[in-house]
């Protein structure tokens, strides 16, 4: 914190070390990218680990259930042949009870469909209020 002329710090005098400066040090560009690029690759991560948290949530798994059970989805698609990578919404639960609200990309064999989920969670069981 503090620094003399010489750019020594208190320890750097109090030790009595000598300070000199490191020809082979990267210049700042390259250390701006990787901090850019360690940003970039945390956020993947991060996006990643939690729309696997929300494929492997209870909720998500009944909202899928249910629209495979759906007539009307598989009419629009042309038969359901998977669902999007990343479900967006979210999943609240509190005392074995709670809400969620998700948007799972339905992919059908002649189009694809958004489907909003709504549900709810009594008795440790989730059930679709409203599906859109």
């Amino acid at each position: 914190m503090a620094t003399s002329d010489q750019k020594k710090r208190l320890g750097d005098k109090i030790a009595k070390t000598i300070v000199v400066k490191n020809p082979d040090k990267p210049g700042q560009l390259p250390r701006i990218l990787m901090l850019i690029g360690v940003g970039i690759a945390f956020f993947i991560f991060f996006i990643v680990f939690i729309g696997s948290m929300m494929k492997n949530s209870d909720a998500y798994k009944t909202a899928i259930t249910e629209i495979e059970k759906s007539e009307e989805i598989r009419i629009q698609t042309g038969g359901i042949k998977g669902y999007g990578i990343m479900p967006t919404g979210n999943i609240s639960v509190s005392n074995n009870e709670g809400q969620a609200q998700l948007e799972i990309k339905v992919l059908g064999n002649k189009n694809d469909m958004h489907v909003n989920v709504y549900l709810e969670k009594e008795n440790g069981q989730w059930k679709v209020i409203e599906m859109q």
